[in-house]
């Protein structure tokens, strides 16, 4: 389970130790046939931040290709959607025995914004984590 993801994108900004690459995310619709007709089509730019040693080498509006083992993108999904969806279905079975319904739901979202917040305190340790990688495209 060592494969890679990649992406292309563009470096946007050139920092001394970090790079900003824009990618596009695209769904299926890009192959779609009808796409121009539905109005369905989600295509979106994002913004990676890349630490990267070597920054100078890159230069802003260069294609790249950014990387990330499959092993660190399963762990960026368990801390961003698995772990929350956890801990709110876990507080709202518990609480709705203990509380009604809509103290319930009110606890739910309490701890999950909880857990944002614990998250964001740790984003030093989850950027060591949690990184990505570039090439350069020839």
């Amino acid at each position: 389970m060592n494969e890679t993801i990649s992406h292309i994108g563009v470096v946007d900004k050139v920092f001394q130790n970090q790079i900003h690459v824009s990618i596009v995310s695209q769904t299926a619709c890009s192959a779609c046939h009808a796409k121009g007709a539905c109005g369905v089509d989600s295509e979106s730019q994002k913004l990676i931040r890349v630490a990267c040693s070597e920054a100078q080498s890159y230069s802003v509006g260069q294609k790249v290709q950014v990387l990330i083992s499959e092993q660190t993108a399963l762990l960026a999904v368990m801390y961003a959607y698995i772990l929350p969806c956890i801990v709110v279905c876990l507080a709202l079975v518990a609480s709705t025995y203990f509380v009604g319904e809509i103290l319930a739901v009110l606890i739910s979202f309490t701890l999950l914004a909880l857990y944002f917040i614990v998250l964001s305190k740790y984003k030093s340790v989850l950027h060591k984590k949690i990184s990505f990688h570039l090439a350069h495209i020839a």
